[in-house]
């Protein structure tokens, strides 16, 4: 199946400048569109605000406030984003194959936008999970357990062309394979692919060999 619908998830507080460059960068090599949506929660009422937030003088206008200011940000960042990077708004006519990227907004659990959006798409781009942000985590298990789609995490910075040369972790599982049919349109279009396995016995050695045999059916010729 090929690539067409590219689903960006993005909330307030995260630095999404490496997702926008691989989503930008995938596009245009698979001629793929992109829904970029930013998610936030739903503005909090006087009565669940912690106490300690009120203690410390913090009012519900001044988070509103903030997040507003995060959310018109992310906008501006998304629009100069498509327009350096020479991408279109989403063409009505879904039989033309270019890149082309459209922003969306939505209010409630990150989660919950990830699980439906994700449903519905070829492939997800998030970020690293980041150890200091729970917010991550919780993008990064309902991207993974709650969708059924591909996934690609990027790093905080890109160095190189993500299709420049792409490594097969192999050992044979249901799993392994289940990423490399997914990322199948990828592999096609990459100019280089290479396979790291560690054979253990005859028959993983075989399932080794048959995934080079099988990739030369796809025409891609692994190392």
């Amino acid at each position: 199946m090929a690539i067409r619908d590219i689903f960006v998830p993005l909330a307030p507080a995260i630095n999404f400048d490496a997702q926008l460059d691989v989503a930008a960068r995938l596009a245009q090599a698979l001629n793929a569109h992109v829904s970029v949506v930013f998610t936030r929660e739903v503005m909090m009422s006087s009565a669940s605000v912690p106490e300690m937030l009120i203690a410390a003088g913090v009012v519900v206008e001044a988070i509103e406030h903030e997040t507003k200011l995060a959310e018109t940000s992310a906008i501006t960042q998304f629009e100069q984003w498509r327009s350096a990077n020479g991408l279109t708004g989403a063409d009505q006519d879904r039989t033309r194959a270019h890149a082309d990227a459209i922003w969306h907004e939505r209010i409630g659990s990150i989660a919950d936008t990830i699980a439906g959006v994700g449903k519905v798409s070829d492939l997800i781009i998030i970020g690293k999970p980041d150890p200091y942000q729970n917010l991550t985590d919780e993008i990064f298990k309902a991207a993974i357990y709650s969708t059924g789609c591909p996934t690609v995490i990027v790093p905080d910075r890109l160095t190189d062309d993500p299709l420049a040369h792409v490594l097969i972790a192999w050992n044979g599982s249901v799993e392994a394979a289940r990423a490399v049919a997914g990322a199948m349109p990828m592999l096609e279009t990459a100019k280089r692919v290479s396979i790291f396995t560690v054979p253990e016995n005859p028959k993983t050695l075989y399932h080794h060999i048959g995934l080079i045999e099988h990739l030369e059916h796809h025409g891609i010729h692994a190392e």
